[in-house]
């Protein structure tokens, strides 16, 4: 499969995520999913999919750059930026992330099985006051999250 095959089918995932599509997120996701947030949180198939039908996390845009496709017989690994739009848990978020996700061949097509993302500018919602900074009890001084604010943009 080509480079602009495996993106399509990347988009295809993003929209259906988008879309709320969650028989076209079924049928893309392999049985065996890892998907690590940039929280260090991982979830399975079944619980990532659960946490977008029952709406604590609603991905409203995603953005992605700088992709590059490498494949290894059965496997292709994806890598990139991705500026994501969500809200989670009733809050909204702005995500910018460096990724790298894998898929792998399976008798039923390419199949989207891992996911993990970092804090794109290491700099996270920590420093924009999101629950993260609350729920570690961190304090972080104004001149510091105005700096946060002009590094992350």
């Amino acid at each position: 499969m080509s480079e602009k095959e495996i993106l399509g089918l990347e988009d295809k995932r993003f929209g259906a995520m988008i879309n709320g599509d969650f028989k076209a997120l079924d049928a893309m996701v392999h049985e065996q999913l890892l998907y690590t947030h940039s929280s260090g949180n991982t979830d399975t198939k079944p619980s990532w999919l659960e946490s977008i039908k029952s709406g604590r996390t609603k991905y409203k845009a995603v953005s992605c750059s700088d992709r590059k496709v490498r494949v290894f017989g059965d496997v292709a690994l994806i890598t990139g930026r991705a500026a994501i739009e969500a809200e989670i848990g009733g809050q909204p978020r702005s995500l910018k992330l460096l990724f790298l996700n894998a898929r792998t061949k399976t008798p039923q097509g390419w199949k989207f099985v891992a996911w993990q993302s970092t804090a794109a500018a290491g700099l996270s919602d920590v420093f924009r006051g999101g629950r993260d900074r609350k729920a570690l009890g961190l304090t972080v001084p104004p001149m510091l999250l105005a700096r946060a604010d002009e590094v992350i943009e």
